[in-house]
């Protein structure tokens, strides 16, 4: 059955190119597999004559940026419009405000959502009963905003639709394909989209397709695109840490006994990274894996809510590197509590270990903490304040806010460092590492 409804992804991104797609492949394919409707997928204009638009904005810069509004000049102005991803889902109260043209947010998981709002659709067409659908904040007829209980998550992630993965059929702009083996993460860091994804999709803690629908995936994948080197999207392939370290055994055991010929990376935390595992995990054809290690300093790493140690991180480097394992980190130089001592030893972990670790080869950014909308971390930050300041603040519309003047002046040189294009900068770890370096020195110094 042909529909009028459009699943609308951001313009391709060169450095995130299929990460988008891969999404609106997921809640395409489940859609039709759950009602036998085929929507429509478009990358960056919508159709003109679509009577139900799904804008897929899985990122910061799509939610606090002029992208939404910039696609619905494009709209059927008597549609109804929706917005999903994980950027959105913690952004959704400030989305609803300030796009009066959204009829609703989805709250984390959008594929059961979506089906139930396209039935309710079917069923009333423009009077569309938004108060009967869980997992959205919406828009009444009276212009109120309204935000209704949450959908639980998917009981059996085998059920999901095989993507069709379409976009692989344009090779030159994906070398790779980006795929997804499960949703969600163990952690409970006070700033990660993911884990306020996860609070909002109440149900089992484990929740990834088995290590035997993986291999089915990647048979199809290559059978049918030819491609052999892989991205797993998920938050954390090892999801709830216990049951999918198991899974990740047993996938890898797999696709050794097949003898299937591939490449791979991940994304986990430092605590899931174990020697014996990740061995295995080598010999399948993990090449590189993304770790959140943030920062050097411990007091850091607790007042975030990272829930790991330094010690930890600095075990997972080790064995990644002994493996040949390419580590990638992820990391944060500054929040609003940040002081000169947790500079300090953020530089030395880092300038340490700097050369195991993987770096983009170009880019910049000032590595600081990024504050999920309406989250209790920012009002950990700045108590008692507005909505209309944590708007700001979390939105990026107001200028950092730091307790400590010293660590103000060090991050404000550290911008200037970073921004100062004249500097053979190559190597984007080593280039905030000597800018961190250089601003400390230049103003303790002037201290």
């Amino acid at each position: 059955m042909k529909s009028k409804i459009n699943i609308v992804i951001p313009k391709w991104y060169e450095y995130m190119n299929g990460f988008n797609e891969i999404v609106q492949d997921e809640i395409f394919s489940y859609v039709y597999k759950t009602m036998g409707i085929e929507s429509i997928m478009s990358q960056e204009i919508p159709i003109e004559d679509a009577e139900l638009y799904l804008f897929v904005a899985q990122y910061r810069e799509e939610c606090r940026g002029d992208w939404i509004n910039n696609v619905i000049k494009y709209c059927n102005p008597k549609a109804i419009i929706g917005v999903c991803g994980k950027a959105t889902t913690e952004a959704r109260k400030y989305i609803i405000k300030n796009n009066l043209r959204i009829n609703y947010v989805i709250k984390g998981e959008p594929e059961v959502v979506f089906c139930n709002i396209i039935k309710n659709y079917l069923e009333n067409g423009q009077n569309i009963q938004f108060n009967n659908i869980k997992g959205i904040i919406y828009r009444d007829f009276n212009g109120n905003i309204v935000e209704n209980s949450n959908q639980q998550c998917i009981q059996n992630y085998d059920d999901l639709p095989i993507p069709t993965f379409s976009y692989l059929s344009n090779e030159k702009k994906y070398p790779l394909c980006v795929l997804t083996s499960s949703r969600g993460c163990h952690g409970k860091c006070k700033f990660c989209e993911g884990h306020i994804v996860r609070t909002l999709n109440p149900g089992e803690n484990f929740r990834g397709k088995s290590a035997e629908r993986m291999v089915e995936e990647i048979k199809y994948i290559i059978d049918r695109y030819k491609r052999r080197v892989f991205c797993f999207a998920d938050d954390n392939f090892f999801v709830d840490g216990l049951i999918g370290k198991e899974r990740a055994y047993k996938f890898a055991k797999l696709i050794q006994k097949e003898k299937i010929r591939i490449r791979y990376t991940v994304e986990c935390r430092a605590d899931d990274v174990d020697y014996e595992l990740f061995k295995e995990l080598k010999k399948s054809g993990l090449h590189k894996v993304f770790i959140g290690i943030e920062s050097g300093s411990q007091s850091f790493l607790d007042r975030i809510g990272k829930g790991t140690t330094v010690q930890q991180n600095i075990n997972a480097i080790e064995i990644l590197n002994e493996l040949g394992i390419i580590c990638e980190p992820g990391y944060i130089f500054f929040d609003p509590m940040t002081t000169v001592k947790e500079l300090e030893e953020t530089l030395k972990f880092f300038k340490k270990y700097q050369d195991k670790l993987y770096s983009l080869p170009t880019g910049s950014g000032y590595c600081r903490l990024y504050f999920p909308y309406d989250s209790e971390i920012v009002k950990q930050y700045w108590p008692n304040k507005s909505s209309n300041f944590y708007d700001k603040i979390s939105h990026g519309q107001s200028k950092y806010i730091f307790i400590d003047e010293t660590v103000r002046k060090i991050f404000d040189k550290y911008v200037e460092i970073i921004d100062n294009k004249e500097q053979p900068f190559d190597i984007v770890l080593k280039n905030r590492v000597n800018a961190l370096e250089k601003a400390i020195e230049y103003v303790v110094e002037s201290v």
